[in-house]
């Protein structure tokens, strides 16, 4: 992940605070700039949810 917000948690930053870095991070990615992810070479990703009914990738979720 390229935002920590932990420091809402210890106190050292407001929420206000930390918003504005994230929108900052995002306007930034948004203009071109690599995450860090892409600047190490990942491209792709898959997040399962827990507890999921169906497995992801089978045939019937995409005939749907």
């Amino acid at each position: 992940m390229d935002f920590d917000a932990s420091k809402a948690l210890s106190g050292e930053k407001t929420v206000d605070e930390l918003s504005d870095e994230l929108f900052g991070l995002i306007a930034d990615v948004c203009g071109g700039e690599r995450t860090k992810s892409e600047s190490l070479g990942h491209k792709e990703y898959c997040i399962p949810y827990k507890y999921q009914t169906s497995k992801v990738g089978e045939k019937e979720i995409c005939e749907k």
